[in-house]
Order: structure tokens, then C-alpha cells, then sequence
């Protein structure tokens, strides 16, 4: 089989680590696959180090800069985008018509709209997976993307969700999904032990994107409630709210371990 599976970015994040891990699985399983990115302006190459098969295509990078910086422009006076997506709809048609894909699977918000309007007049069969970018719309109420959300998941052949909230949210935003609904969750293989601890206590860790919304403080602060000297607390991510946290918070049990590709062993 065929797959094209389309990214927005490829950035430190769980959506991005689950693409690059079904893109070897699919391929170290006989199928061929091919990788676009719509924003190839925000790839971090340190994601693809433990992946040196992966291979991708995209617009030109240079047009994709200045294309999203109209956008912003247009975006501020008539509250509206639409160079990008029209851009990468041209290049993402014409990989269809070069690659004649079986399935396409992509990943993100802003990568499924996009093939939605690639793929509107000789339909192949669509798959996404959806992360947290439709949950967090949905319940934020961001009433200005519901119209493209709706027509993504109308549109798609089927629909990803990684845990139980989240089809519990998209049942509720469009209960006529429900048929389209699999779920895969995220999880991650442990092919070999982690080096042995430092000391005897209790690791906790976390990983994620360097945003607010994902918890971080509120981790921290469980974790200092525990009051146990023996426990570690190891934080995997990088950007300015966490060097902010860490200068905020100096107990020594919390340790700001920066970015890994390798989060099993890091």
C-alpha cells in the first residue's frame, strides 16, 4: 500500500512523534511512504535524527515564509487566512498526482484542512488522527474554525482518537461521527531497559510542549506537595515558559532536562 501522510510541522510535540513512529512502523511493514509537510519552515531537524529513513516533501520554504506572513497581515485587517492554505492545496493536489497515494493520513488541524481542499474533486481515502488542537477549539469555543472542523470531519473516510475524551468531545460536537470513530492510542514501545536509576526513590516525569496549557505548573506543584525527599520530578522540554518555571522553582529534586528525541532512556 501507498500512504502520504501530511504534517503541519514537524516541532516537538506527541502529534508529531506519532506520525514519525507510524511512518517507520508503516514502512518497516512492507507499505510505501511518502511525508508532506505544510510548514516546512517549522521543522526542528532533531526530530528526525532517530528517524534517518523519513524523507519529506513540501512548497518551497521561502514562499511558505512569506505566504504566512500575508496571511498574518490579512488575517489582522479582514479576519480571515487563506494565501497558505491555498498554496499548499496547489502542491499538496499535485503529490497526489505524482505519488497516486492509496490512503492519505495527516495529522493536525491545519494539515487536514488542507488536504480537504486538495482532495475535493478526485477523492482518495482520507484518514486523520485527532490530537488536542480540535479538542481544545471545541471546548474553547472557537466558534470561527467550527465551520472548517465540520467540514474535515464530514468529509474524512475515518477518524483517529488517541484517548477517551477526545471522542467524547467529538461525539458531542458531531455524534453522526461516531462510525467513522478508531482508536489507536499513543503509546510508545520500550525496545530496552533504561540505565539504571541514580538513586533508590521514585521517578516521576513528564514531556510535552513547552506551552502553558499543558500543565506544567500544576505537575510541579502536585509533585512538591508530595514532600518526599527521596522522589525526582524530570520535566523534558524547552522554551521560554519553562526556563521561566525554571528560574521560578529551585528545589533541586526538580530537574529541567531540556529537549529529547529518546524520552524512553533520556
Amino acid at each position: 500500500m501507498k500512504v502520504l501522510i501530511v504534517a503541519d510541522t514537524l516541532l516537538t510535540g506527541g502529534a508529531e512523534w506519532f506520525l514519525l513512529r507510524q511512518y517507520k512502523y508503516l514502512q518497516d511493514s512492507g507499505h510505501t511512504l511518502h511525508l508532506f509537510v505544510t510548514r516546512p519552515d517549522h521543522v526542528d531537524k532533531r526530530m528526525l535524527e532517530n528517524f534517518p529513513s523519513v524523507q519529506y516533501i513540501s512548497s518551497p520554504s521561502a514562499l511558505v515564509r512569506f505566504t504566512a506572513y500575508a496571511d498574518r497581515v490579512i488575517q489582522k485587517l479582514f479576519k480571515r487566512d487563506f494565501l497558505l492554505n491555498t498554496l499548499n492545496k496547489f502542491y499538496i493536489r499535485f503529490a497526489l498526482a505524482k505519488l497516486r497515494p492509496d490512503v492519505i493520513h495527516s495529522h493536525l488541524f491545519q494539515a487536514d484542512y488542507k488536504v480537504f481542499l486538495a482532495n475535493r474533486k478526485n477523492p482518495v481515502r482520507h484518514i486523520i488522527t485527532v490530537h488536542g488542537d480540535y479538542i481544545e477549539l471545541i471546548k474553547k469555543n472557537k466558534t470561527i474554525y467550527f465551520s472548517r472542523i465540520r467540514q474535515v470531519l464530514n468529509a474524512v473516510d475515518s477518524i483517529v482518537f488517541i484517548s477517551a475524551a477526545h471522542q467524547e468531545v467529538l461525539m458531542n460536537f458531531i455524534p453522526s461521527v461516531n462510525q467513522k470513530l478508531v482508536k489507536i492510542y499513543n503509546g510508545y514501545p520500550l525496545k530496552k531497559l533504561p540505565p539504571t536509576p541514580l538513586h533508590e526513590g521514585f521517578y516521576f516525569g513528564m514531556i510535552a510542549r513547552g506551552k502553558q496549557e499543558k500543565g506544567w505548573e500544576e505537575a510541579i506543584k502536585a509533585f512538591l506537595k508530595l514532600n518526599n525527599p527521596d522522589s525526582r520530578l524530570l520535566l523534558y522540554g524547552e522554551g521560554i515558559y519553562l526556563d521561566q518555571l525554571a528560574r521560578k522553582y529551585k528545589d533541586t529534586r526538580i530537574i529541567f532536562k531540556g529537549f529529547t528525541n529518546d524520552p524512553l532512556i533520556a
